[in-house]
Order: structure tokens, then C-alpha cells, then sequence
């Protein structure tokens, strides 16, 4: 049976032979590899940089679809990115995001109509 991933995750890569390259720190996904920029000495920074790769990994997919195959969770991350920028609080928009993500959590849409039992 093959092993489990274990999810993106921070690698000191050893320096190279012949000191063509220092020690670094790498995100490693997969068989995925990708540089953080960061040397041995700076730690908290990669860890910075790998949380951004994560946050960043996933991105909704944005086509036509059945209301039922769409997040309510997909939607509301869409907003602060798309409309809150152009708001006078954009911050606000965020925490309110927040709150909407915790009551909803993963749940998705449902065509008909709009009220809480709509709510998978």
C-alpha cells in the first residue's frame, strides 16, 4: 500500500556539493518543488512564504455549473476579491466574510428558493 501524503510542507534542502548553493528552505507538494527564497537563517520567513502558497493553492473554479456542484464557501471568497477592493471599508468586508464562512461552513447551493432550508 502506498504511503500517504504528507501535504505541502517546508524542506531544508542540504547545501550542494561544491558549494555551488547554499542551504535553503523549499516548499515540497508532491513532487513539487518551489523555492522560498529564504536561507537557513530564516525560518519564520519561509514559514510566511509556505502559508501564502497555501492560501494561494486553492482558487474556485470559475465557470457554468449546476447551482448544487457550487460552494457557498467558493462564493463568499470570491466577493472580498472581486467587489470589497472597490468599497470604502474593504477590511469590513473581510471580517464580514469571515463570520458568513463560519455559519455556512461547506455547505453548497441549491437551486429554488432563497431562505436558510435552500441550505445543503
Amino acid at each position: 500500500m502506498p504511503r500517504r501524503r504528507k501535504g505541502s510542507h517546508l524542506w531544508l534542502r542540504p547545501a550542494r556539493r561544491g558549494g555551488t548553493e547554499a542551504a535553503a528552505w523549499i516548499i515540497l507538494d508532491g513532487r513539487r518543488q518551489v523555492s522560498t527564497g529564504c536561507g537557513i537563517d530564516a525560518r519564520e520567513e519561509a514559514e510566511k512564504r509556505l502559508a501564502d502558497y497555501i492560501a494561494n493553492k486553492y482558487a474556485p473554479e470559475r465557470c457554468e455549473r449546476s447551482l448544487s456542484e457550487i460552494r457557498i464557501s467558493d462564493v463568499i471568497g470570491i466577493y472580498p476579491a472581486d467587489v470589497a477592493p472597490g468599497q470604502a471599508r474593504p477590511e469590513k468586508a473581510g471580517e464580514r466574510a469571515e463570520r458568513l464562512l463560519q455559519f455556512f461552513g461547506d455547505r453548497r447551493l441549491v437551486p429554488g428558493i432563497i431562505g436558510p432550508r435552500n441550505v445543503l
